[in-house]
């Protein structure tokens, strides 16, 4: 992730599809923001236009490469138990968290993050969409589990939060992304072979080409929610 995700295609338009989200319903509100399960910190530049940036990860070795790239506060931490107080950031991020074998309970992260954002503060979620799309790159990043919007949305109502805005992302490339997953699963079986990312270095013209594309959605995206795609984008806010 630290070496990809300055310059890989997913990357740069999983940012884009935030950056239109944010730019639409948070720009100028500040104040304090978490980004729960950081990683390498590839998102927190582009949290820092909106607000004072804080970072959590559990993991030792994405927090330090972290603090490598950025200047920003982080904090060793597991998403089970946010050691936060109440009302204490206006925004919280969860970029591709949930989905994760160490989540223990999902709805019981959802409804502490409830807890520690301010009134009228929002929660931005991105996520991979559709269980049946899950794969040997999902072992290999420890997937639990892939929602549907309708979920991942119940989910959140439970919580308490009002839905702002939600979509499915990667529409575009979702008919090759299905098919790339299951002649994946008739060569080597859904369970079977060694675990592997997907995410890897990509040619320079066809990653141009890709980002073009995903470019083109997200201009789709300032219009209206897309109805299918491998990962999801949901905004929610505090009643």
């Amino acid at each position: 992730m630290y070496r990809l995700e300055n310059h890989h295609w997913w990357f740069l338009a999983k940012r884009r599809f935030i950056k239109i989200i944010l730019d639409e319903f948070f720009a100028g509100k500040g104040g304090k923001i978490l980004d729960i399960g950081c990683g390498t910190g590839g998102m927190m530049e582009l949290l820092k236009r909106y607000g004072s940036v804080y970072g959590l990860d559990a993991h030792e070795e994405a927090c330090a490469l972290s603090c490598q790239r950025n200047s920003f506060p982080f904090l060793m931490g597991d998403a089970n138990h946010l050691p936060f107080k109440k009302e204490s950031f206006q925004l919280i991020t969860l970029f591709d968290v949930l989905y994760h074998q160490f989540i223990l309970d999902d709805q019981a992260v959802l409804d502490q993050i409830y807890d520690l954002l301010a009134p009228d503060g929002c929660l931005l979620i991105t996520d991979s969409a559709f269980d049946s799309l899950k794969s040997i790159h999902d072992r290999a990043v420890m997937a639990r589990h892939r929602y549907t919007l309708g979920e991942l949305t119940g989910k959140m109502k439970k919580a308490g939060f009002s839905i702002i805005k939600k979509s499915y992302l990667y529409f575009s490339l979702f008919p090759l992304v299905v098919l790339t997953r299951f002649l994946g699963k008739l060569s080597t079986g859904s369970s079977r072979g060694v675990a592997h990312s997907d995410l890897k270095e990509t040619n320079p013209v066809i990653n141009r080409l890709l980002l073009a594309i995903l470019s083109w959605e997200g201009w789709l995206l300032r219009k209206s929610a897309l109805p299918w795609g491998s990962s999801l984008i949901i905004l929610g806010q505090k009643k």
